[in-house]
């Protein structure tokens, strides 16, 4: 990460750059189109779950590459969310 802006501007924000960033993004912008799930994971980040996390994905090919993909909702946060933003 970075402290970047242009001098005098008065705005040096903090910004993430790198392999992973960009990773994490090309992921995020293939979740939920074209009939995908909300969620997309990256087999890394999938074999660093446990086994129970781990069976509530499935297996989807993009682009001749192997990602994870679940529909997972944390039901306590969903129930929140349509008591009080509904």
């Amino acid at each position: 990460m970075v402290q970047a802006g242009y001098s005098g501007s008065g705005l040096n924000d903090v910004i993430w750059m790198g392999d992973v960033v960009n990773s994490a993004c090309n992921i995020a912008s293939k979740a939920g189109r074209e009939g995908r799930s909300p969620i997309i994971i990256s087999s890394v980040l999938k074999s660093n779950l446990n086994e129970h996390n781990q069976g509530l994905l499935s297996s989807i090919i993009i682009d001749y590459s192997t990602y994870y993909g679940g529909n997972i909702i944390n039901t306590n946060m969903e129930d929140w969310y349509n008591k009080n933003c509904k």
